[in-house]
């Protein structure tokens, strides 16, 4: 398991690829509005595809930190509060769909699908990397089953944090704002059977699709 952590290379390469993504999908959008002279959709990208980026980032940070010492330290702990808080926001984009409901332009309909599933499976990946990033350092400092139910609970984590961000409309900073209103809405979400039902269908669709990466990541070993 640790071998991935010790791959570099392995890790840039995703990186690069995950950047080229984001830049296909920036272009995509961009040719979209010009073409018709329109603004819509721009959320896409600013903010949520940059917002998909941040858990990355501090997940780089906590690799970093872990290559250099190979054990927890206080640092990486202080790292991984941003990064959850703003992981969410990654796999938050595939319900950027709904809004294809009711936005109607002079644009082919299988277009905007087209462009907002790229969109939605570049936010993904780079949720899936930033957590597998973190799983694979838990699972290092402990086991390999500490390491899945870690990251089978940071999904479900992010199934409620997609509902908060989408139907209740709070963002990841806001937790540091009005923590008492969130965890209120927290109650609320349990109680409400049709916000229990999609934050534990959405966890679940985030569990399986991070479990089919993982052994795409582990074909090699």
């Amino acid at each position: 398991m640790g071998s991935f952590l010790k791959n570099q290379a392995s890790i840039i390469r995703l990186v690069l690829l995950l950047g080229l993504s984001s830049a296909i999908c920036t272009a995509m959008l961009y040719v979209r509005n010009h073409y018709i002279q329109s603004g819509m959709f721009l959320w896409l990208i600013r903010p949520n595809l940059i917002l998909a980026w941040i858990p990355l980032i501090f997940a780089l940070g906590i690799h970093l930190l872990w290559q250099w010492r190979q054990k927890v330290n206080v640092m990486m702990l202080i790292l991984a509060v941003p990064w959850l808080l703003f992981l969410p926001n990654a796999p938050y984009i595939v319900t950027d769909i709904v809004h294809l409901t009711y936005i109607k332009e002079n644009v082919p309909p299988q277009l905007d699908v087209l462009m907002h599933v790229f969109t939605s499976f570049t936010g993904l990946f780079l949720g899936f990397v930033a957590l597998y990033l973190v799983h694979e350092i838990v699972a290092a400092s402990l086991n390999k089953l500490w390491g899945w139910l870690f990251a089978l609970f940071v999904q479900i984590l992010c199934g409620i944090g997609v509902y908060f961000g989408r139907f209740l409309r709070w963002n990841s900073w806001d937790f540091f704002y009005a923590p008492q209103q969130i965890i209120a809405d927290l109650e609320r979400v349990i109680n409400d059977w049709v916000a229990a039902a999609f934050v534990g269908g959405f966890s679940m669709f985030l569990i399986c699709t991070y479990a089919v990466f993982v052994s795409c990541v582990r074909l090699r070993k």
